[in-house]
């Protein structure tokens, strides 16, 4: 499947709201005309076999689960939703996205295969803006889907948010947990690579990280990846992530040449007042003091 998403091969792991059991059945979403639409489409192109199921005013899920993993799917989009707008987005998509919650492997694969005439290049899962489509393997955790759930929303809320903010923000996401709807990042399975990469002496300098273009970003794909996850992760525990990110959105939509910031780099520094090298070198000190497994 010819898309970035698809091409990433994630591991990811959300922190569950509640143990082991799915949370209480919520009383069902009524959809929207739009929402309607989308049943519809979605019902013609999986067939019998699916319960398809509006959550909250942007979501179409359909799974071929059983109750109890649907419930906890649905759980999963809708406390994230409701934190990630109230947190960070002051737009949203205008159109509905539909999930795709497959339970295993062989149900994951057969409708790549049927759909896109291909088997799917991830094990876990992939978004597909062009479709407005979240395809993804259950079985494999749900953190694909709060991750894969932050970039339609960067799209047009933060549209020309530069490759890390977009990939850091959603990565944060892959390993979270979500309470009193806020959301937080924990430490996840890209902490040993940025570690490595410090301890090397091969960690991408962020004055170079921040202006990196797509292409470099995503060729090079898993240092910037952790480089940038974890920048965001810092900014985070230094309680500064939600006032950078509405900066910077503000800074790249500004008219004003003086004010103007597409990298984020200015408006990192004024947020936390202090030059990006030194800034870099507190964060790299932080991150020598992550343990993976930790919260």
């Amino acid at each position: 499947m010819p898309n970035r998403s698809a091409r990433a091969l994630l591991f990811l792991v959300l922190v569950p709201l509640h143990a082991a059991a799915a949370p209480p059945t919520e009383p069902a979403d009524k959809p929207t005309a739009a929402q309607e639409t989308l049943l519809r489409d979605v019902r013609r192109d999986l067939g019998s076999g699916y319960t398809i199921e509006p959550v909250e005013d942007l979501y179409v899920v359909a799974a071929n689960t059983d109750r109890e993993q649907l419930e906890r799917s649905k759980s999963t989009v809708r406390d994230a939703y409701r934190a990630l707008t109230r947190t960070y987005f002051e737009k949203k998509p205008d159109r509905p996205i539909a999930i795709y919650l497959f339970r295993d492997k062989l149900t994951y694969e057969d409708y790549c295969v049927r759909h896109y005439k291909e088997s799917p290049s991830t094990p876990y899962g992939f978004f597909r803006p062009d479709e407005r489509k979240l395809v993804m393997n259950i079985a494999t955790g749900g953190g694909t889907l709060v991750h894969e759930m932050v970039h339609p929303f960067i799209a047009v809320d933060f549209p020309g948010a530069p490759p890390w903010l977009n990939e850091g923000l959603a990565s944060l996401y892959e390993q979270c947990q979500i309470r009193a709807g806020t959301i937080q990042g924990l430490v996840n399975w890209r902490l040993p690579h940025l570690q490595r990469a410090v301890l090397g002496n091969t960690l991408i300098p962020l004055k170079d990280l921040l202006p990196m273009a797509s292409e470099e970003f995503y060729r090079r794909y898993g240092l910037p990846y952790a480089e940038s996850r974890y920048l965001c992760f810092f900014l985070q525990e230094q309680g500064k992530l939600v006032a950078f990110y509405k900066a910077f959105r503000a800074a790249a939509a500004s008219e004003d040449p003086a004010k103007k910031d597409t990298t984020g780099m200015a408006t990192l520094e004024a947020v936390m007042g202090r030059p990006v090298g030194e800034l870099e070198t507190l964060w790299i000190d932080w991150v020598k003091t992550l343990r993976w497994g930790d919260r």
